[in-house]
């Protein structure tokens, strides 16, 4: 699905990517055909993002019992009914084909009378959509939340602690990532070694932060730390240096303030992800990069993060859809990046058995980036067990401090 957004419009393009054979014009539905564009809303699809996000907010939001999310079911049952409600509105909107000339209505019904037919009554997982953004001027919708639509007695009945019975949300019915106009310069799919990964964190910290972790463990362990962690400008730097040419797995946790995002003391942009090397898009390197913290997406806070790393290409990116501000579940994507790492499958399949496991605050995930990417192995366990100490450590320090805030 290709979006290219112009003031009040959005026009959409549906096609089937590939190449037919030598000679042949493709038909409808086969590899290589495209449909005829037509034009929806965009402040109608933009508004319904917003909504989203806002329901999303109100998830993380509640207060969690993390090992034992079932009993928290009562709380989250409603805004999973809200998310619902808003994700079938948006699955509607981006049919509807309101806009635009004349022809605009006809072309997206014939569209979507064929979608219909052909994807919706397909297996679970049997298409991959890929939403494509050609401009950035937009707010990004979170599309893995869009709904196919249900009855209102079926989603009274839904179980809140069974992701099986949202299996009508995007990203679980299809295999689903957004991503810029840049494709992979090579699709590799072959399985890679984790044991040759690096793993590499960024995180917020405060200055007590950093003084209890730099003194608290044994000699030599901050410049172990440093190896991995960096908690301010030039600490990213550093890493991205350091790790040029290394396969990397990203952790980085940043916190937002109207666009601009704060690593220590100093700013730090989107331009700062050429620093790092190992993300251009010309090399068979695979990078997993998970942005958590507060939001990075989001077209009204900080936009040029989204654009750089799509434009980038191979990042290997999942981002969070809203902040994260509750310190109960900060550090959450770090639970959700394990879970891809541990499941051994390509990117789509890995971040669908990541949402089930972290269910239901593996909504709060998308991907960003262009979704061909070879299944890797996890890291050595020591290695997973490390980062799981320093950001318990972390998480520790955060969750006193929000109980003492003076």
């Amino acid at each position: 699905m290709d979006l290219r957004h112009d003031n009040e419009t959005t026009e959409v393009f549906w096609s089937i990517p590939g190449r037919p054979p030598k000679g042949k014009t493709p038909k409808e539905g086969e590899e290589g055909f495209a449909w005829s564009g037509y034009f929806v809303s965009s402040p109608v699809i933009d508004g319904l993002g917003e909504t989203i996000r806002k329901h999303l907010q109100a998830l993380q939001g509640i207060d969690w019992d993390l090992n034992n999310q079932a009993a928290s079911a009562d709380a989250y049952g409603p805004i999973l009914a809200q998310l619902i409600s808003a994700g079938q509105e948006l699955h509607g909107a981006i049919f509807r084909g309101d806009q635009g000339d004349e022809l605009s209505k006809p072309r997206a019904d014939k569209f979507a009378a064929w979608f219909t037919k052909h994807v919706l009554n397909a297996p679970v997982g049997a298409w991959r959509i890929e939403v494509i953004h050609v401009k950035f001027s937009k707010l990004i919708t979170p599309w893995a939340l869009a709904c196919v639509p249900m009855s209102k007695t079926a989603v009274a009945t839904l179980d809140p602690s069974n992701p099986d019975d949202y299996g009508n949300f995007w990203g679980a019915r299809f295999k689903l990532a957004v991503r810029g106009s840049a494709r992979d310069m090579k699709e590799e799919r072959e399985g890679r070694d984790g044991r040759d990964f690096r793993l590499a964190c960024v995180l917020e910290l405060d200055d007590f932060a950093v003084t209890h972790i730099e003194s608290s463990g044994p000699p030599g362990e901050d410049m172990r730390l440093r190896h991995h962690i960096g908690w301010d400008r030039a600490g990213y730097t550093a890493l991205a240096k350091r790790h040029r040419s290394n396969d990397l797995f990203w952790y980085i946790s940043l916190k937002a303030d109207v666009g601009a995002f704060v690593l220590g003391k100093e700013e730090i942009s989107p331009s700062a992800l050429e620093d790092n090397r190992s993300l251009v898009s010309d090399t068979d390197r695979v990078v997993l990069m998970m942005l958590d913290g507060d939001a990075v997406i989001r077209g009204d806070r900080g936009p040029d993060w989204l654009k750089k790393a799509l434009e980038i290409g191979r990042s290997g990116l999942i981002a969070v859809e809203a902040d994260i501000r509750n310190p109960q579940v900060h550090h959450y994507g770090w639970r959700v990046l394990k879970h891809v790492l541990k499941s051994q499958e390509p990117l789509l399949d890995a971040m669908a058995y990541a949402r089930r496991e972290c269910w239901p605050l593996g909504l709060l995930y998308g991907i960003y980036c262009s979704p061909v990417h070879a299944a890797a192995a996890p890291p050595p366990e020591p290695t997973i067990k490390m980062v799981d100490k320093w950001l318990e450590t972390v998480r520790s320090i955060e969750l006193k401090n929000a109980e003492n805030p003076s």
